[in-house]
């Protein structure tokens, strides 16, 4: 018998407050935003079952939100620390049942 397949979803971890370049996901390249790019060859990965677009909740990142209905991902706002990530990451982990 072989063992249930873990459900396997790619997280892309973005803020728009960036000091040294802000908003940069949002720059094009080729005409295109980096993070379209970044969407559609992650949903082309067969392996993936989901790809999330976590964020933290400030005020700055709502162009986030956007961006991921756009580009037809799922979208997870970590209302904690920015600095938070790792607990970030868990967070939209548990919410999105990854493993």
């Amino acid at each position: 018998m072989t063992p249930p397949r873990e459900r396997a979803v790619a997280f892309v971890v973005a803020r728009l407050s960036s000091s040294r370049l802000p908003a940069k996901q949002l720059r094009p390249v080729g005409g295109t935003p980096i993070l379209d790019w970044i969407f559609r060859n992650l949903r082309d990965c067969r392996e993936l079952d989901e790809v999330v677009l976590a964020t933290v909740a400030e005020p700055a990142n709502e162009p986030l939100r956007e961006a991921a209905r756009r580009g037809g991902v799922s979208f997870f706002r970590y209302e904690g620390g920015v600095n938070d990530v790792t607990t970030r990451l868990r967070r939209a982990a548990e919410t999105h049942g990854a493993d």
